[in-house]
């Protein structure tokens, strides 16, 4: 069993896509999976990867969109959720509904 630093949690998001080339990640350009990585890695000071459940084209927007990531943190989810949402609000991407673990 995992412990309570590494279990896999899942979160709802919800962004804006307009200069995004997408969901996933990809080697050129920006990508909301790639912010979301990025942030996660600032935050925690690892490298976390998002599985996302779907994915979009360039351009499009989102709401409700589910990921998941085992995130290497030593404070609550609530507390995560908080970092993630003020720190990607360069292109509006945000856990909406929580993180659940």
């Amino acid at each position: 069993m995992r412990s309570k630093a590494q279990r896999r949690v899942m979160a709802v998001i919800e962004y804006d896509g307009t200069d995004y080339l997408g969901f996933q990640w990809q080697p050129e350009g920006r990508t909301i999976q790639g912010e979301l990585e990025r942030v996660l890695a600032e935050l925690t000071g690892q490298a976390t990867k998002i599985i996302g459940a779907g994915r979009t084209d360039a351009g499009v927007h989102a709401v409700g969109q589910v990921i998941s990531f085992v995130p290497r943190w030593r404070h609550s989810l609530p507390e995560l959720q908080r970092a993630m949402n003020c720190s990607t609000t360069r292109g509006y991407c945000r856990a909406s509904d929580g993180l659940g673990g």
